[in-house]
């Protein structure tokens, strides 16, 4: 399959245009807190490579979490997150 491929110029013989993939995953989190107050931090990182030199994909994550009890009537939580992906 491989030959048909070069024959046909997608994989282009004689120059190493194409490597192994390979895969990066990297992850971080920070929690803690009170009774009252609790928070959550979480940063993330994928690097894909791909087959060919112009394949891959890579995402950066950050996601956040606060949880705030004032009273036992009222208890507020925020979210939020962010990606960043680049092909």
């Amino acid at each position: 399959m491989l030959r048909s491929l070069a024959s046909e110029s997608i994989l282009p013989t004689g120059s190493r245009s194409y490597s192994a993939p390979a895969s990066h995953t990297a992850t971080t989190s920070l929690s803690g807190g009170s009774d009252k107050n609790r928070y959550f931090v979480s940063l993330g990182y994928l690097d894909n490579k791909g087959l060919l030199r112009v394949d891959g994909y890579s995402r950066y994550t950050l996601s956040s979490k606060l949880d705030i009890t004032a009273s036992d009537r009222v208890k507020t939580r925020a979210v939020a997150g962010y990606v960043y992906a680049a092909h």
